[in-house]
């Protein structure tokens, strides 16, 4: 698969966000992470990347304990663009502490 070049169009990123939002399964986790979520994480934003996290912290998606979703929070704290302490802020807020990287775990 090919990355698009240029920032996609926000209504393509919201619906990569819908996508991830609603995995019925760890497979499917996967497959979405690592096809569409991961590739598109520089573009995604604060506010993707919270509803995201709301979703797998409300029981929503099917993300919690998949490997896909652990790829993806590492990929947040490096492609992302928001920062460490905004990652570990938001992973705090959803009760997602434990997608923390060592040694930055609060709480």
């Amino acid at each position: 698969m090919s990355r698009i070049l240029g920032k996609p169009d926000d209504v393509i990123l919201d619906r990569i966000a819908n996508i991830f939002c609603e995995v019925p399964n760890w497979t499917e986790a996967n497959l979405v992470s690592e096809l569409v979520a991961i590739p598109n994480i520089p573009n995604l934003g604060f506010y993707r990347i919270d509803r995201i996290l709301e979703a797998v912290s409300a029981g929503k998606a099917d993300l919690r304990g998949s490997f896909g979703f652990r790829k993806f929070i590492e990929k947040l704290y490096e492609e992302s663009g928001i920062g460490t302490s905004v990652v570990n802020e938001l992973l705090l807020k959803r009760d997602l502490n434990v997608y923390m990287r060592e040694g930055q775990v609060e709480g």
